[in-house]
């Protein structure tokens, strides 16, 4: 992304940025309130819950449970989760990072 597109002044910069991008970011904090519960009413997020349901397999395991399908089943399906985060996380920070780099110096 060319942050230094439309002119020489930090407002013909600023003013140069895309907005559709920011609301490109609340469509995709909308998609990570799904991944963290955040919806009323007020309940964990499923991904903590899965999380803790990781560990106590993990323990299973370590303890010498043989059956071990859910925990890679889980660990996948949370992988694919994660990856999924990080790509709404990453459209944010593309929203926001263009406009913070023109803040004036202190």
């Amino acid at each position: 992304m060319d942050w230094n597109k439309g002119g020489e002044s930090p407002h013909e910069r600023l003013t140069a940025i895309d907005t559709q991008a920011i609301l490109a970011a609340v469509d995709a904090v909308d998609a990570l309130r799904e991944h963290f519960g955040d919806q009323y009413p007020a309940l964990p997020p499923v991904i903590r819950l899965d999380l803790l349901t990781l560990h106590r397999l993990m323990q299973e395991a370590a303890a010498g449970a043989r059956d071990n399908i859910g925990l890679y089943d889980l660990a996948i399906d949370l992988a694919d989760r994660i990856d999924a985060i990080e790509t709404h996380v990453a459209q944010l920070r593309r929203a926001v990072e263009p406009i913070a780099a023109l803040a004036p110096d202190d």
